[in-house]
């Protein structure tokens, strides 16, 4: 069922401000837009996609709940699609047909969108092209299984229980989860195991002079940057605040500081970000690295890496250091 629109009051300003495709842009901006969407409503057991159907519009959840199958409704649960996430935009990437069914399990409301809109306003807007991006990427990059020896992960879709919201990464729930199942796997293969702790050099001050959207903005071309700077197997997800953590399976200490300098590099050379006031200055990141020993606990690499970016911050930020290494000399520093 469609409802052309949007009048007034057809969808409310709390249910796009969880929309991940709208995070960080100013609810004013995006009228235009909606004038150019439809509401879709389901009821329990509606179809709104069927595996081999093409389509030219994508999806993004508003109210109510979908569940993904591979065969038809009657098949297993593959995953869950919660309020503000979506569907269908894959198909309008690839321009290939729908490989599963999706259901609405509840009476659900969607924004619906053509592909023609979603592709202006990603060309208009660097921050709605970089939501899109890390659902994308986000989707993706689902190896976890894989790096946990075949142990069940959760859902592809999956509401904010472990992802954060802002910039479509693994949050901390996440990782606190995760860090303990890879490094007992590498233990068990005796691989090596790694971490990298990174933040945003001089976050505060840049979130008191250009504002917390701008702050935001920021967050999400880090996340972005840093996800295209890592392989499928190196993991990553947001700490808190300004901070990252990266899983780095099977790389010791000088393959992770390699890793490190590439994405503190990437974030440096990164396109600066429009503003209001101009462009913002170069954003830049720290690093600190730490490589497993077989004595130590996971909780115990974590806490080394936080120790050496602390010191690489106090060695004047835009750095790499590494735990162990009191050489000065041994650091990464920009040109």
């Amino acid at each position: 069922m469609r409802s052309p629109g949007p009048p007034h009051g057809r969808w409310s300003e709390e249910e796009l401000a969880q929309l991940h495709l709208f995070r960080g842009l100013d609810p004013g901006s995006l009228e235009g837009v909606l004038e150019s969407c439809t509401l879709r409503i389901l009821e329990p057991g509606e179809v709104l996609a069927r595996s081999g159907e093409i389509h030219r519009s994508a999806w993004f959840l508003l109210s109510g709940r979908l569940t993904v199958h591979r065969a038809g409704p009657a098949d297993t649960v593959l995953a869950l699609v919660d309020p503000g996430e979506s569907v269908g935009e894959m198909a309008l990437i690839d321009h290939q047909p729908a490989s599963v069914w999706v259901v609405a399990e509840q009476p659900s409301r969607l924004l619906e969108m053509s592909e023609e809109v979603l592709w202006s306003l990603a060309q208009s807007s660097h921050t709605v092209a970089c939501n899109l991006l890390l659902t994308v990427t986000r989707r993706l990059r689902h190896a976890d299984e894989v790096l946990c020896g075949g142990v069940a992960v959760e859902p592809l879709y999956r509401r904010t229980g472990s992802v954060d919201p802002l910039t479509g990464l693994h949050n901390r729930a996440w990782l606190d989860r995760t860090l303990d199942r890879v490094a007992a796997r590498q233990a068990e293969t005796g691989s090596p195991f790694s971490i990298l702790f990174l933040d945003v050099d001089r976050f505060r001050r840049l979130n008191r002079r250009f504002g917390h959207l701008i702050g935001d903005s920021v967050l999400q071309q880090v996340a972005l940057v840093v996800v295209e700077a890592l392989r499928p197997s190196e993991l990553v997800a947001r700490y808190g605040g300004d901070e990252f953590v990266v899983l780095l399976p099977g790389l010791d200490a000088d393959e992770a500081r390699s890793v490190a300098d590439r994405v503190r590099t990437s974030v440096k050379e990164a396109p600066p970000i429009q503003t209001p006031k101009g462009l913002l200055p170069p954003v830049t990141v720290s690093v600190g690295v730490a490589s497993a020993s077989a004595e130590q606990q996971p909780s115990e690499v974590l806490a080394a890496a936080d120790a050496a970016l602390f010191r690489a911050k106090a060695r004047g930020r835009n750095r790499v250091v590494v735990a162990g290494d009191v050489s000065g000399e041994s650091d990464l520093v920009a040109g």
